[in-house]
């Protein structure tokens, strides 16, 4: 039976439950009867007697149905509190006497003076508050606010007040937390200072301690810093701000670098090129295994193969596709494709392969045509306005090339759907390259076609981390099940949630994680990887990590306990990237103060609240009923 209710003046009553309609049947049936046996047993010999103790019946039975049918009352409640976070103007911002005063866990800074408001109520969870005030419908926040993750553990609906504080230091940080031997590791965020007008000077030092780039700012300003690792391991650069003489803040910088095994590249095009060419020389260089397919005619084709692994296959087979990392053609050549062959593509593309489309003509007058799952997020469209070249900077704004633009086609590449990510922009918002993740694999497209230009100029370390970073990014991942690096963006801390998610098409998958040292104690511990929706790769889990440092993590098979993949997480220590985080917390807190001042449907009137009616007074006039007509029988005379 379906949940239902009906309501008398403001109460309301539950018959969802199939019990209540049947009870309550039962029960008036009974008390009919039992009226009728009243009447003709007394009505003729005493009649205010008959009339109360039909009264006592009518009470008796009218409370039974009330306890089965558990009515409540609609109330409009309204709640405001004051919520103290880290950073909080203890002094101007809050009233001593004030009742609703509620602490975040995590004040360290201000703890003493928060100590003297003898009515604040300390919060070891942030969602314990909704439990302590059900009726909560404005808050004030006073300090930095709370991350997107603790916004989830409070109302939707919540009317909020908060005047964000400045936060000073270096703030919108971000870099590679994972790289392999050769790429650049590209470091950008800003520094604020006190005085406004300041000049800053940055210093990036590698793990030595040696400075290996300076930069000026002004305050505030956005910075980007390239540094080049000449070793592998878990390295740790270190960023300074200086103004003049005076150190003002410095901190850590912590990359996973590691070597990895050759790429194995595939070059489908149809016709040949100088970039590829520049692009052959530059993997081999590298080690890299290189097979171009360039056709020469409607009928004719070349090929070309470098680094050549032992009995390697160079058709276009599925074979061959499966022995790739990364398959770059042009648009004319994807267009010009069979449905087998597409269909070979595809399938190499879910179980991994990545794929680099040199966008062209035909590939703007085709997209439309091919198969959703192939290019799903994109949307490409011709652009004669468009400026016909560009520097492509990386994600974090870092421009690859100073003074030397690359020719750019004059088309617009949009992202059409969550997921997709941008690999290269023009430092305007326009997107170079974009790509994004199908299955296990990757499809890229870029509007920059001929960047060997860098390389004939003498920009040679730029075109090299040009290329490095697309190759990266595209790149079949290694084994069939790996970990995700954690994000450019990401600051983990003692005691905060922990996420470490992985990709895998080999069934269910558990994370060895191993503490920096495994001090105080701390034990490897084997956690399980959930997937979020079923038939989806993507598996995660979270942990808290009680120290700082490197963590160890290890992909695992939940089935024979075999090693699929393995990373390096750091955990920053006490004290380090505080501006950072707490600058998160502010931009996470205005989001969410966005949030509730566009959505009209969020209520200003405070929280209509379902209030149960008290039973303990119901309970006593049943006693009371029950024993009167007890007493009535057994005292039973004629008066």
């Amino acid at each position: 039976m379906s949940n239902t209710t009906f309501s008398i003046g403001s109460w309301l009553f539950d018959t969802g439950n199939p019990l209540v309609p049947g009870i309550s049947l039962i029960l008036l049936g009974s008390l009919v009867f039992t009226l009728f046996a009243v009447r003709r047993r007394l009505y003729g010999r005493n009649r205010p007697r008959a009339l109360l103790i039909m009264a006592l019946n009518i009470l008796a039975f009218a409370v039974v149905i009330l306890l089965v049918a558990e009515p409540r009352r609609e109330l409009l409640l309204e709640q405001s509190v004051v919520l103290v976070t880290e950073g909080a103007d203890l002094e101007n911002g809050i009233l001593p006497d004030s009742d609703n005063i509620y602490v975040a866990r995590g004040l360290a800074a201000s703890a003493q003076k928060v100590q003297a408001l003898t009515n604040a109520n300390w919060l070891l969870d942030i969602g314990q508050l909704a439990l302590r005030e059900p009726a909560l419908s404005t808050m004030k926040i006073n300090g930095y606010g709370l991350r997107s993750d603790q916004w989830q553990n409070l109302p939707d609906d919540l009317v909020l007040e908060y005047d964000p504080p400045t936060v000073k230091g270096f703030t919108e940080m971000r870099w590679q937390r994972q790289l392999l031997a050769g790429e650049a590791l590209a470091v950008s965020g800003r520094y604020r200072s006190d005085q406004s007008e300041s000049v800053i000077q940055l210093r990036l030092l590698d793990p030595a301690g040696n400075s290996i780039n300076e930069i000026r700012i002004r305050n505030g300003e956005l910075f980007s810093m390239l540094a080049r690792p000449k070793s592998s391991g878990l390295l740790g650069y270190t960023i300074q701000a200086w103004e003049g003489e005076t150190l003002l803040a410095e901190q850590t910088i912590s990359v996973s670098v590691s070597t990895g095994s050759p790429v194995r590249i595939m070059v489908y095009q149809s016709a040949p090129s100088f970039e590829t060419r520049q692009l052959k020389n530059f993997a081999a260089a590298q080690g890299a295994e290189v097979l171009i397919h360039s056709r020469i005619s409607r009928e004719k084709s070349i090929s070309q193969s470098v680094n050549p692994a032992e009995n390697a296959e160079t058709g276009f087979s599925p074979q061959t596709l499966s022995e790739q990392d990364v398959l770059i053609m042009d648009g004319r050549t994807l267009t010009d494709m069979d449905d087998l062959h597409m269909r070979w593509l595809q399938s190499a593309i879910e179980q991994g392969l990545g794929v680099l489309i040199l966008a062209d003509t035909s590939l703007v007058e085709s997209i439309d045509s091919f198969s959703a799952d192939m290019f799903r997020g994109f949307g490409l469209e011709r652009d004669t306005d468009a400026k016909p070249s560009a520097i492509p900077h990386l994600p974090n704004d870092i421009p690859i090339a100073i003074d030397l633009p690359l020719p750019v086609a004059s088309m617009k590449l949009q992202i059409t759907q969550p997921g997709t990510e941008t690999l290269l922009h023009d430092g305007q918002g326009r997107v170079l390259v974009a790509q994004i993740r199908n299955e296990l694999g990757k499809v890229a497209i870029s509007l920059i076609t001929r960047s060997h230009g860098w390389f004939t100029s003498g920009y040679r370390d730029a075109w090299s981390d040009y290329w490095s970073n697309i190759i990266a990014a595209v790149s079949r991942p290694r084994n069939d099940s790996f970990l995700i690096p954690p994000a450019d963006t990401a600051f983990y801390s003692p005691g905060e949630k922990t996420p470490v998610c992985a990709l895998s098409s080999t069934g269910p998958v558990t994370v060895l994680i191993s503490p920096p040292g495994n001090l105080d104690g701390e034990a490897p511990f084997e956690i399980p990887l959930v997937t979020g929706e079923p038939g989806s790769y993507r598996h995660c889990a979270w942990f808290w990590p009680q120290s700082s440092g490197w963590h160890q993590i290890q992909l695992r098979s939940a089935s024979d306990g075999e090693i699929l993949d393995q990373q390096a997480l750091h955990v920053t220590a006490e004290g380090q990237w505080l501006t950072q985080k707490r600058h998160e917390r502010v931009m996470d807190t205005e989001k969410q103060l966005a949030r509730t001042k566009t959505d009209s449907a969020l209520p200003t009137d405070g929280k209509r609240v379902l209030e149960p009616l008290n039973y303990t007074w119901l309970w006593w006039l049943l006693l009371f009923s029950a024993s009167m007509l007890w007493l009535e029988r057994k005292l039973d005379f004629d008066v």
